[in-house]
């Protein structure tokens, strides 16, 4: 879990040591007042190790303010107060939704009866050719057929009778004994 490579034992220790140093420094720095047994050389070391400079003055670290402590308006420099951004107006209310208008409500409902109403149009119409088309369908293709036969027996009357009957008179005028059937016995 250690991202540094292994150090040797005495390197370890330091390094160790450096970490409590800071660390108390770091406390230090949120004490009320420093240890008074706090001698001036271990001042000196928690300053060095916590990466001050040494012109840095312990008494600094006093004046600012811990997150949870109150800070009085008497203890605020003079010129604070101008550097505070002005109160922003409050935020308008966000825009209501439009009121619907009696007029929208009759809309809307027109346009429901006439979905509705389309709706029962294109089923009946759906039940209605179920119903009736194959019966048309079925009368019609019987028409049809009954004028095709029709038309069919007068064409074959008219182009096909006369050819047969050229045939035939052909046949017998060949051989005319073959018109008459044989005896019966």
């Amino acid at each position: 879990m250690r991202d540094w490579p292994p150090l040797p034992a005495d390197e370890e220790l330091e390094r160790a040591d450096d970490l409590l140093g800071q660390a108390d420094a770091l406390l230090g720095r949120h004490r009320a007042g420093r240890p008074a047994d706090m001698p001036a050389s271990a001042q000196g070391t928690d300053e060095a190790s916590s990466g001050a400079s040494a012109d840095f003055d312990p008494s600094f670290d006093d004046d600012l303010p811990i997150l949870t402590e109150v800070v009085e308006a008497s203890e605020l420099p003079p010129d604070w107060a101008g550097q505070a951004p002005p109160p922003q107006p409050p935020a308008p209310p966000p825009p209501a939704e439009p009121a619907i208008t009696l007029e929208d409500r009759i809309a809307y409902q027109i346009a429901e009866r006439l979905i509705d109403l389309d709706t029962q149009i294109a089923r009946s119409i759906n039940d209605w050719m179920d119903r009736e088309f194959p019966q048309l369908l079925q009368r019609e293709l019987d028409r049809l057929g009954e004028r095709l036969q029709v038309e069919m027996q007068a064409h074959l009357r008219a182009t096909l009778l006369p050819e047969l009957s050229a045939h035939v008179s052909r046949q017998m005028e060949r051989d005319p004994d073959a018109a008459v059937p044989p005896p019966l016995r």
